[in-house]
């Protein structure tokens, strides 16, 4: 009779594999911890020392990054085409019906003065309120999603993991190391390349956003799940 062999369950495609196993045989990706683990880094800002994973590439975090972008202002994207369009719709509605008889089409001030602007107006505040609450949460929030992983950084084959016990980021930390990014964002004059520069200093790629959450961006292919600090 064959001995029955331990097994785990694979961090990334959640199926059953060997104990012993050091890649997954469904999904291919590697858990043995890897060679260069065996010695401490020095964190550039804190001056703290872990165990730590590889920088990941600055370019391929750019590509992920404008994947997101894109996404988060998808709402945006579509409000400005769509202003024409419902502007055709209720123009041609106009002349051909004579509903609205009183005065000149709506302008681009989009005015009150009739039913049909009136419509407009609402609809595009209506779709202003609803991409902002879209933009500012998925932006948030993002790197939360299944392991660690944002639409972007997935796409990229990127992950965002905490530092501390190498376990995928939460949604918890990924609205922190956002949050500060986004704060930063909005100091004057340099704001907008204080975030960048953290990234391109921290000799593991860690913004501020990371270092104050714990997290650091990873390529997926080096994740280690359970590998201590």
């Amino acid at each position: 009779m064959e001995e029955e062999k331990e097994t785990k369950q694979c961090p990334f495609c959640k199926e059953e594999i060997l104990a012993e196993a050091v890649k997954c045989r469904y999904c291919l990706s590697r858990l043995d911890p890897g060679p260069f683990r065996e010695t401490a880094e020095a964190d550039f800002f804190t001056g703290t020392s872990y165990t730590g994973y590889p920088r990941a590439g600055i370019g391929r975090r750019f590509l992920g990054w404008l994947v997101d972008w894109i996404i988060a202002g998808l709402v945006f994207f579509i409000l400005i085409p769509l202003l024409g369009v419902s502007r055709l719709i209720f123009g041609t509605f106009r002349v051909e019906t004579g509903f609205f008889p009183e005065g000149p089409l709506p302008g681009p001030d989009f005015s009150l003065g009739s039913t049909a602007t009136g419509l407009q107006a609402g609809g595009i505040i209506l779709l202003l309120v609803l991409g902002g609450l879209w933009y500012i949460l998925y932006w948030l929030l993002r790197d939360g999603f299944g392991q660690g992983q944002s639409v972007g950084k997935k796409a990229v084959g990127l992950m965002v993991v905490r530092v501390k016990d190498h376990a995928p980021c939460s949604f918890g930390d990924s609205a922190l190391r956002n949050l500060v990014g986004m704060l930063l964002g909005h100091v004057p004059a340099v704001g907008f390349i204080i975030e960048p520069l953290a990234l391109l200093i921290h000799e593991k790629g860690r913004r501020l956003g990371d270092l104050a959450a714990g997290t650091q961006v990873i390529e997926v292919k080096e994740y280690r799940s359970g590998f201590g600090a």
